[in-house]
Order: structure tokens, then sequence, then C-alpha cells
């Protein structure tokens, strides 16, 4: 039975996964371009160098965060559409006091992201505030605070106290501020003589390595632990199934409402400010559109199937295939677009419930005919 229930949650995954690449595959055919080639590039840009798998772990993090976003409020009936822009409030908020304020390391940017979450928390909660009190449609106020949130974002941006015009980006943030490992130690004699030495390590080093993948291993766990083992979980997940029945057992339903969105923007406020403080320049740049990262936690939930076990792997997978996609523009000259059509197959896989159906019903009635077989 635990079989059968593993199986259950794992063939939509590789279902959907394997059409994704199929389709991806048909498509580099009939643009002119090798798909095996193409593949091949994509695992080498993954798996050939320390700094690709380091590069895919850093990248990961603020997926994972904001996929996790998104699955705590689908977990409360809510869809989350606008963990866009509280990622871009977190971020804005970590700049400014990454920039303006003079603290000791740790310290500094403890106090930022502490900052960063309250403030993304708070721009989530309007959004749950205004459902719980006015009934008004999440979506649609979330698709308009994302909005608000970007021109905001642009606005302060352009302030000349903030803005280095002749590199159209920000100030950077102070380096007591930064979550970068071995930054400092970069810049010593001992890194050249590391290189000389150790050009494995060294490799490493290049990269943007963070804490930000262990801040996100954190969330998962807090909230995986929260949905599970915690009597205000559990009245999220009864939300989630029914709103009218958690309020006829008496379930405090719109203040359950406005904390499920405060905390999803937390999370991805937190996104933010480890972009912000762990991903070089370390410094705001002047935005033509949404970075995106919001908008893939959404399909990154979806993969997990809310799960925020999942988001983490789901997190990973995502971040992988981006990373490895650039390789594969180098190598073999294949469109990185090819990346958006293979995660919108596997979206679309995962969304459609009827083939899952009848995959998993086939592999039920294969085991039932394995069982009487053997009688």
């Amino acid at each position: 039975m635990n079989k059968f229930n593993l199986k259950k949650k794992l063939v939509p995954f590789f279902f959907a996964l394997l059409g994704g690449f199929f389709v991806g595959g048909l498509c580099l055919i009939c643009c002119g371009y090798d798909p095996i080639n193409s593949y091949l590039a994509m695992l080498e840009g993954i798996f050939a160098k320390p700094k690709y798998m380091v590069q895919v772990i850093v990248k990961s993090a603020p997926l994972i965060l904001t996929g996790l976003s998104v699955a705590l409020a689908f977990k409360s009936g809510l869809f989350n559409i606008g963990a866009e822009g509280q990622y871009m409030v977190g971020l804005l908020v970590a700049a400014l006091m990454g920039i303006k304020l003079s603290l000791p390391p740790v310290i500094h940017f403890l106090a930022l992201f502490i900052a960063a979450v309250i403030a993304a928390g708070v721009w989530g909660a309007v959004a749950g505030f205004l459902k719980a009190k006015f009934g008004i449609n999440e979506v649609v106020i979330s698709i308009m605070l994302n909005w608000i949130a970007f021109y905001l974002h642009k606005y302060i941006f352009a302030q000349p106290w903030l803005l280095v015009r002749n590199l159209d980006a920000s100030l950077p943030i102070r380096e007591t501020a930064r979550i970068s490992i071995f930054q400092k130690f970069k810049e010593t004699a001992q890194w050249k003589g590391m290189i000389a030495k150790n050009p494995l390590f060294s490799d490493i080093f290049k990269t943007d390595l963070n804490i930000g993948i262990f801040v996100a291993l954190l969330a998962v766990i807090l909230i995986h632990y929260f949905l599970n083992k915690t009597t205000r979980g559990f009245e999220f997940k009864t939300m989630g199934i029914n709103h009218e029945t958690a309020s006829f057992v008496g379930m405090n339903v719109k203040r359950n409402t406005v904390l499920s969105m405060f905390i999803a923007g937390a999370i991805s406020g937190a996104a933010g400010a480890i972009q912000i403080t762990g991903v070089s320049p370390y410094r705001m740049t002047n935005l033509a559109g949404f970075e995106g990262y919001g908008n893939e936690g959404i399909y990154i939930a979806l993969v997990a199937n809310c799960s925020p076990i999942g988001c983490l792997f789901s997190g990973l997978f995502f971040s992988a295939i981006k990373c490895g996609s650039s390789l594969m523009q180098i190598k073999v000259g294949t469109p990185r677009e090819i990346i958006k059509i293979i995660t919108g197959v596997i979206i679309f896989f995962i969304a459609v419930p009827f083939l899952h159906k009848l995959i998993l019903n086939y592999l039920q009635k294969k085991k039932e005919n394995k069982l009487e077989n053997t009688k």
C-alpha cells in the first residue's frame, strides 16, 4: 500500500517531466536543432564542473522560497499570485537597509532580513485582509499589488541619493550586510595560493556561494512542521479543503486568511533579501519588467503538489534546467526559450488529472492482476 501511494505521488511528476522534454525535443527538431546534443549540453551545464553545481544551488534558494510561499497559500485555499510583488518589497527593503545602515556583520544582515520579511508579510497581508473583510478576490488584489511594488521599486531606484547613473544601478549594499561565503578570503594571499594548489576549491569560490540555501532549507522544515504538527497548520489545511466547513466547526477563517497571506508574503520577502545580500553585484538594477521569481514560484508549487518538501526538490530541478540552458545556448546554439516550452508542457501535464488517473488505474489493475496470479 505504501509503495502504491509513493507511485501515486511520483507518477504525475515523471509523466510531466518526460512529456516536457519530449515536446521540447520535437520543437528543437522542427527548428533544426539536435535535441540529443542540446540535452547533453544542458546536463553538462549542470554537472560538468563544481561551480556549475554550486550555481544551481545558489539560484535555487529564492525559487524554493517563492514556491514555498505559493504552496502555503494554496494549502489555505488561497492563490498567492502576488509572490512577485512580495519578493520585490523584500528585496527593496533589504537593499535600502543594506546601503543606509551601518551595523556589525551578522547583526546587519539579521536586521535587514527581519525588516524585509515583515514588510513583505504586511504587503501580502493586505491582500488577505481585503479578501477576509470585503470578499475581494485575492488574485485581482495580488496582481494590482505586484504592479504597485514594481513602480515603487522604480520610483525609489531613481532617487539621486541611491542611483549610480553611469551604471544605471543602485549603490551596493555594505559588506557587513552580505551573506556570501568566503567573500573576504577571496581577497587574501592565501586565496591565490589555493588557486595554484587546488583548482577544485578555486572553481567553487568563483561562484556566488552564500547561506541562502540554508535559509531556504530552514524555511521548508519550519513550514512542513507548521502545517503537519500544529493546530494552526491544521486550520490552514482545513480552510484549503473547504472554507465553509472550517467556519462551521468554529475556526476563525478571516483571521487565518490574513495570517496565511502574511506568512506567504514573508517567505517571498525572505527570497528577495537573500538575493540582494548573497548574489553579486549586491545592488539593485533598473528593472524593465518583473524578475520572475514570484511567477516561477507558482509552477514550482504546482509541480511540488504544494508540499513544502516537494518545493525543495522542485526548486532545485527548475534551477538546474535554467542553469544548464546557459551552456546549451553557448555550446550548441540552442535558444534558451526552449526551457520555457519544456516548463510550460510540464505544468500542463501536471494540471491534467485525467491522464494521471489513467496511469494510476493502470498501475492499480496491474498490481491486482499480479496478486491474483500469485494466488
